[in-house]
């Protein structure tokens, strides 16, 4: 057998190996002309690159996982914000009806007096004795009532309705002067309709200054205030009255 061809054969078959199962065949002739075979494995490149395409694909799903956590709280985050943007919007709003609520109670107890006042006041001027000058104050605050009342000016109806109630006392107390105007029946009537309206009126007054005052802290405490400001909710004036107003009448001063 000639070393030659055998060793081109060996070449050729170490080629062959080569292609398939990825190995290199290396031929080394020693000086006695004696062929030697030494086989090395290649390195196997499609191996690592496998290994770093995974290792690459592993961190692209853990930045991925990152990005969608992150996302995850954000969109939370946004919903929190707008579930309680809703709550504090709807809590302001239910505190301005409870302010238009206590207002209404007032304004029906306003009108009501508003009715009964011109009986009181005709059934008065059939005695001319009696003092005009009461009965003037009475019908003059009566209209500044109306007038507050109808625009919803809580500060000028204050002011009106201190004066009336002022009135009002003026005639209580001249009343006293007069027996047989005080024995009609329809003059009582009237003097206890109004008395009832004005004890009505001073207690809705105290619940329509609570539900305003608690609308106007709310409106202006953090955060309820960003919300206030945003849709604009207004504050309420609270309704007053004079200090006077406040205390019991002092009949001797009515008559001086």
């Amino acid at each position: 057998m000639t070393p030659v061809a055998f060793n081109a054969g060996a070449d050729s078959l170490a080629i062959g190996r080569e292609s398939q199962i990825g190995k290199a065949v290396t031929v080394v002739k020693d000086v006695t002309g004696v062929t030697a075979f030494f086989i090395a494995r290649r390195p196997r490149l499609g191996y690592r690159t496998t290994r770093e395409n995974k290792a690459g694909h592993a961190g692209t799903i853990f930045q991925g996982g990152i990005m969608g956590i992150v996302s995850i709280v954000v969109l939370a985050v946004i919903v929190v914000a707008i579930v309680w943007a809703i709550m504090m919007y709807n809590n302001l709003v239910n505190l301005k009806h409870a302010v238009a609520k206590a207002w209404s109670n007032i304004d029906v107890l306003l009108k009501q007096r508003h009715d009964e006042l011109p009986k009181l006041v005709e059934i008065c001027k059939q005695y001319k004795q009696f003092e005009q000058e009461t009965l003037q104050r009475v019908t003059d605050a009566r209209g500044r009532v109306q007038a507050a009342r109808v625009q919803q000016d809580i500060p000028a109806l204050g002011e009106a309705e201190s004066a009336l109630r002022a009135g009002l006392g003026g005639i209580y107390a001249t009343v006293e002067a007069y027996p047989e105007l005080k024995a009609i029946e329809t003059f009582q009537h009237l003097i206890a309709r109004i008395s009832g309206l004005e004890n009505a009126i001073a207690d809705r007054r105290e619940f329509y200054n609570d539900a305003a005052n608690i609308n106007n802290v709310a409106i202006e405490q953090f955060p309820e205030l960003i919300i206030a400001n945003l849709f604009r909710f207004a504050s309420f004036e609270l309704l007053r009255f004079s200090e006077n107003e406040k205390k019991d009448v002092d009949v001797k001063q009515l008559f001086s």
